[in-house]
């Protein structure tokens, strides 16, 4: 066993593994089997498999148990293909109880400080078990047995009896083998009696495994991920009905790739139950006075958005809607554009939304948004600069990172000389080409919507707005087609290139963009934002991003895909990720600037 973690961990050796991987709702431990027999001292041991998960759905009191346990390590090899292939984030190796505890006696078969007690399984299968084992070894490392009586959980009086039987051993580490999640409970419910135990183990059948009671399932068929269907076969009339409700489990882990799982028990999921027994409306009169939720993010959002609209569809003599705040100490981006639609609609319908007990965090976002001068808001709560920065959400640990300012700054210094170098010649060609203006102003909407002004080399013809007409869609337009004929010719060479945007150094170094961000749009583009698209806006904007130097460019004509790349960047933001990104956007301006006489399309924001 040994020897094959050994070559394991050989073939293994420079993979990139996370501490730990996220499961639904339990991390579990990232080690290889080896790595866990010598960190293992002390503590307690749990082996989640595909029906632990299940049961950590449903079961509040087993969630919480399971936080008790100082390693959780993946029983399963579905658990672990789905780790691999669906969520992108592997596990090092299954560890199985059934191998994790042979593998536990023979690491420590001359450590005369490990003594074992066995509690579980039917009357004298310990006993064999304990025979076996010590046999193996050529010691007594297993001093004791203990088979409890059906249903000894229910009783004090039983568990009293174990307890004291344990103490009275020479016993320093405790495998109990009583099902789960009968074994975890007791585990933990009861840890603080043993005196003498250093390391628990919940081993599951192990014991009538050691004792040669029941067959494993071959190795080639558990490698496989169908060990469940070979005990399935030797046990069909006890094992039918778990099998078949752990099947959830599959619809569960597509949730959780697709960001669509919610956990159970989290304030997030009771939120959405309260909310589903009914709006928290209260009429007053010809005014409705919704009560806000502690956090205001996509899904508590969505539904504001949607009990607003409710109200304003189904109510003609309704006159004034109030939002009472008293109880929101976070808002985020999807809150801000929640309330942004919601304000519009109210207007439409000549019905006043104000907002009531408004909470120093939720005020300081509506004054950082310029929301505080267009809602109607009961609150006197005013802020200095520095007091408005302390009370800001993090709504994103990039947004509060001093390691990823500092690299803002420094990087914003070094465009902005570039800036200062280039600039001469690129005003030239620009005047020469038509003696127009030599930067484009714009808006753009940056962290949490906050709208600033942002300077481009101009790229298009002067009249270029005039051009557009009327009927030009100010929706959620992305990007400018590359033959756009409002393109001057100086105006394409600094597109390809990215040079057109070098005056946004200043807006990095004001701290309104950052070097790697998000897609910065325009208001007229968030004027038309659902509100779970909002989300964009969590971190700060960047002069690049996934959406700067993906390689298809082809697959982000839609703004579905401006989005999604906008989130994934979030979820997998670090500031190896964003030096990553960086040193791609060098790259690709270098090739292009080498490359520009090759006809290829363009890859940028609109004028």
């Amino acid at each position: 066993m040994l020897l094959d973690q050994k070559i394991f961990s050989l073939e293994e050796k420079g993979k990139n593994y996370m501490d730990t991987v996220r499961i639904l709702n339990l991390d579990i431990d990232n080690f290889f089997q080896g790595e866990l027999l010598e960190k293992l001292d002390q503590g307690i041991v749990f082996t989640p498999n595909v029906d632990h998960l299940i049961n950590l759905q449903i079961d509040e009191d087993f969630r919480k148990i399971y936080d008790q346990a100082d390693y959780k390590v993946c029983d399963s090899q579905i658990i672990f293909y789905i780790a691999k292939y669906l969520l992108k984030t592997p596990i090092k190796q299954r560890i199985a109880g059934s191998d994790f505890f042979p593998a536990f006696y023979e690491h420590h078969k001359n450590n005369e400080n490990i003594k074992i007690f066995l509690l579980g399984a039917a009357e004298g299968v310990a006993d064999k078990a304990k025979e076996n084992i010590n046999a193996k070894l050529d010691r007594e490392i297993v001093t004791d047995t203990y088979s409890p009586i059906f249903g000894f959980e229910k009783s004090e009086e039983e568990c009293a009896k174990i307890i004291d039987i344990v103490n009275n051993s020479e016993a320093t580490v405790l495998a109990v083998g009583l099902g789960a999640p009968k074994q975890e409970k007791f585990i933990c419910k009861y840890k603080d009696k043993f005196t003498k135990i250093k390391v628990f183990l919940a081993i599951g059948a192990t014991i009538d495994f050691e004792a040669n009671q029941v067959s494993r399932c071959p190795e080639w068929l558990s490698k496989l991920g169908f060990e469940w269907l070979y005990r399935l076969a030797c046990d069909p009339r006890r094992l039918w009905k778990r099998y078949f409700k752990d099947l959830a489990f599959f619809g569960l882990v597509l949730k959780q790739k697709y960001n669509l799982y919610i956990e159970p028990f989290s304030d997030l999921y009771r939120y959405i139950i309260k909310r589903s027994e009914g709006p928290q409306i209260i009429p007053q009169g010809k005014t409705a006075v919704i009560q806000m939720p502690e956090r205001l993010t996509v899904i508590e959002a969505v539904a504001f958005k949607e009990d607003c609209q409710a109200l304003l569809q189904e109510t003609s003599t309704l006159e004034k809607i109030v939002c009472d705040f008293s109880q929101t100490n976070f808002i985020d981006s999807s809150g801000v554009g929640a309330l942004v639609s919601n304000l519009k609609q109210a207007r439409a319908k000549e019905v006043e939304l104000s907002l009531n007990g408004v909470t120093p965090p939720v005020m300081a976002v509506l004054e950082l948004t310029g929301l505080d001068k267009v809602l109607a808001i009961d609150s006197s709560l005013q802020f200095t600069k520095s007091d408005l920065e302390e009370q800001l959400p993090t709504t994103h640990p990039s947004v509060r990172s001093w390691v990823k300012r500092w690299i803002d700054i420094l990087g914003a210094i070094v465009g902005l000389l570039i800036t200062a170098i280039l600039y001469l010649p690129i005003a030239i060609a620009i005047k020469l080409n038509d003696n127009g203006p030599i930067f484009y102003p714009s808006i753009r909407c940056g962290w949490l919507g906050r709208e600033f002004k942002t300077w481009k080399f101009r790229t298009m013809v002067v009249n270029a707005q005039e051009l557009e007409g009327p009927n030009k869609d100010l929706g959620k337009g992305v990007f400018t087609h590359p033959d756009d004929p409002k393109i001057t010719q100086v105006g394409r060479f600094l597109r390809k290139t990215g040079l057109d945007e070098l005056p946004q150094f200043w807006n990095v170094l004001k701290g309104e963009m950052s070097l790697v961000g998000t897609r910065p749009p325009t208001p007229y583009e968030i004027a038309n934002y659902e509100v779970s698209e909002w989300r964009r806006l969590n971190v700060k904007p960047g002069i690049t991003g996934e959406w700067k130097i993906v390689d298809d460019r082809s697959q982000i004509k839609d703004f579905e895909n401006i989005v999604k790349l906008d989130l994934d960047y979030q979820k997998d933001w670090g500031l190896l990720y964003d030096l990553r990104l960086i040193i791609r956007t060098i790259q690709i301006v270098f090739e292009r600037l080498f490359a520009f006489p090759n006809k290829e399309e363009t890859l940028e924001n609109e004028h």
